[in-house]
């Protein structure tokens, strides 16, 4: 593991590790805020009804997968263009862009990257849905306070596992790199909030 002297640029790695999607989700709320291609509004539902529920709700459409996907890989070839020809960004990488024989181009890791955010999101969003909490709205009590740590560490976790089909990440990163994108997380929603991007502060 690190040590203290380390610590600044480990987290420093964990944020650039995470930067590509953060990127991304800032993208999709401006997409949103825009109402951009409206026609690709579809629920991913398709509106299935499950046990008189709506099974995720109108809130997760075919355009939020497609802009998590497309903005997400972007970046990510963005990240990888700036790892081929700077030493800093070099640095501030976990992994290699340029490992020869590799399976995934940058962009394809970048779409499966931003897919592994969205897709993790539904399965919350299917939980939500049988409690009877509607599409965008608060749980209450007890549950209000289990779901501010589950709506931040779902797609964290979503990211996380995505990464694994690309890159062996040694346990430790993985670990702490949850912890700290959770949190990250959290205060994102909270500044897109502030900037009128978001409807919820979390």
């Amino acid at each position: 593991m690190e040590t203290l002297v380390e610590i600044p640029i480990y987290l420093g790695r964990i944020l650039w590790l995470a930067l590509p999607v953060v990127l991304a989700g800032a993208a999709h709320m401006g997409v949103v805020s825009a109402d951009i291609a409206p026609w690709l509004k579809i629920p991913l539902d398709g509106g299935a009804i499950f046990r008189g529920k709506r099974v995720f709700g109108n809130n997760k459409t075919v355009r939020g997968l497609l802009a998590m996907a497309l903005f997400t890989a972007l970046f990510f070839q963005l990240q990888s263009i700036l790892y081929e020809r700077f030493e800093w960004a070099r640095s501030a990488s976990f992994f290699d862009y340029t490992l020869p024989g590799r399976i995934w181009s940058p962009i394809a890791a970048g779409a499966v990257y931003g897919l592994g955010y969205a897709l993790a999101e539904l399965p919350n969003s299917l939980v939500k849905r049988r409690l009877g909490i509607g599409a965008g709205r608060e749980a209450t009590g007890v549950l209000r306070w289990i779901f501010l740590v589950v709506d931040q560490g779902d797609s964290v976790l979503g990211c996380l596992l995505a990464i694994l089909l690309f890159w062996r990440m040694p346990w430790h990163v993985f670990v702490s790199t949850l912890a700290v994108c959770t949190g990250l997380h959290l205060a994102l929603n909270a500044l897109l909030y502030a900037a009128r991007l978001r409807r919820r502060p979390v």
